[in-house]
């Protein structure tokens, strides 16, 4: 196989891990799931399908997917012929018009999906001859089909204008400089925290695990599509737990609350974070704020 098809392969194949990484943190760790004691009040009711979970989950999260995934798609790409640009579109262009509906605490408001800007990862090839490649993980709430394209088809397609006025193409990093700059309320800060810590951690060891990011990459197609979903399996198994402890937290005694959050962030901090954090510094310095 030629260098370019190497490297295209690499691309196609770290899109679809972002992909489905985000997809696991967006099912564990949407804010409403976390604040409802979730076998006794699911977020969705029984006749909800697959797909329309996935619309929901992916609404307005196209920034938030971003920020979980940086640190580990930054120690990923160390070595590899690509790199990643952050890059948001105005104009989205959905298959089918999706309603928001804003309802608690008094509100009913009706919003269009469509009118949020969007923004995706674009991962570049450094062969200039070669197509970039779209990781649009919060596809769904669009309803588009999938969530990897060539750049130039998702341009030609899922956007109503790609121009110098309606789109802004950016370092990798941007957001999750906005994120780690922002400090909010306790409990939504310490949630992300601590699922950004354990999504390093697992990608790290499962990666490492497997024989390294290229080795991974480089896999025939039925070992790579075993050994993805392996990795995927293993994170939504400690996001879950990572939900169930902070329903835990949000449901317990009031007085222990923020030293609890404390200790679930203090806790996921482990090596492979703290590995996926260098990578991410030693490639955005000397401007990096971050330090989750």
């Amino acid at each position: 196989m030629s260098s370019s098809q190497d490297t295209s392969r690499h691309m196609y194949r770290l899109a679809s891990l972002y992909n489905g990484a985000a997809l696991v943190q967006l099912e564990a760790m949407h804010w409403q799931t976390c604040r409802k004691p979730r076998e006794e009040v699911p977020l969705f009711g029984p006749r909800v399908s697959e797909s329309r979970k996935r619309t929901a989950y992916s609404v307005n999260q196209c920034v938030a997917a971003i920020d979980f995934n940086t640190a580990w798609l930054a120690f990923c790409i160390e070595g590899l012929d690509f790199d990643i640009e952050e890059v948001t579109f105005e104009y989205p262009k959905p298959t089918h018009e999706v309603e928001l509906w804003l309802c608690g605490s008094g509100c009913n408001e009706r919003q269009i999906v469509t009118k949020y800007p969007h923004t995706i990862l674009k991962l570049i090839p450094n062969n200039k001859n070669e197509e970039a490649v779209v990781a649009d993980a919060t596809y769904a709430q669009y309803s588009f089909d999938d969530g990897i394209d060539t750049y130039n088809a998702y341009c030609a397609t899922k956007v109503y204008r790609a121009d110098g006025d309606s789109m802004r193409e950016e370092l990798f990093g941007r957001c999750f400089e906005d994120y780690a700059a922002f400090k909010g309320y306790a409990w939504e800060q310490s949630c992300s925290d601590a699922a950004v810590c354990t999504t390093n951690n697992v990608m790290f060891r499962e990666l490492s695990a497997a024989g390294g990011v290229k080795a991974v990459l480089s896999m025939g197609a039925e070992e790579y599509q075993r050994t993805e979903d392996s990795i995927l399996a293993a994170l939504k198994q400690e996001m879950e737990e990572l939900r169930l402890r902070l329903e835990w937290i949000y449901f317990g005694d009031a007085d222990w609350f923020l030293m609890q959050l404390a200790n679930v962030v203090m806790d996921a901090d482990g090596a492979g974070h703290q590995a996926c954090m260098q990578s991410y510094r030693r490639r955005n310095r000397p401007q990096s704020r971050a330090s989750v």
